[in-house]
């Protein structure tokens, strides 16, 4: 979808075909309710519902939102997100090859050889406790919580 119109000044043509586009594919291919749809101005945010000819209105007057990038609310569909083709479980690095999967105890032995100190209590299984070790950890002179 073409959106290079918004960035237009409001009074030229290329900036009306294009609004007058993109309220077309609004109401053919966006989410319509009762011959509404959302109003992407920076007033209404997408939180209003407004009809054709206030949208055209606000969007000349008021223009549309400046992080209003993906038209989801108004038919355009969101790009997927390429897969990763390639394995995390092992990752070649300058250090050599390291494993990143179940290394939960590998993290925990550098945190206590960091800290000189056990970092987790691992008779505790609460979150709680774990969270004030690692603040009596990093905040050592704090006594009174």
């Amino acid at each position: 979808m073409d959106t290079s119109w918004v960035h237009m000044n409001p009074c030229t043509k290329k900036f009306d075909d294009g609004l007058k586009t993109f309220i077309e594919r609004t109401f053919a291919h966006g989410f319509v309710c009762a011959s509404k749809v959302k109003c992407p101005c920076i007033d209404c945010k997408n939180m209003n519902d407004v009809n054709k000819e206030i949208l055209y209105e606000h969007l000349i007057c008021k223009r549309m939102m400046s992080n209003y990038k993906v038209w989801h609310l108004h038919g355009e569909k969101f790009e997927k997100i390429p897969t990763l083709k390639t394995s995390i479980d092992t990752i070649d690095g300058e250090c050599g090859e390291c494993s990143v999967g179940g290394d939960r105890d590998y993290i925990i032995d550098m945190l206590r050889d960091k800290f000189e100190r056990p970092v987790v209590d691992e008779d505790t299984n609460g979150v709680a406790e774990e969270t004030n070790g690692v603040v009596m950890v990093l905040l050592p002179n704090l006594t009174n919580w």
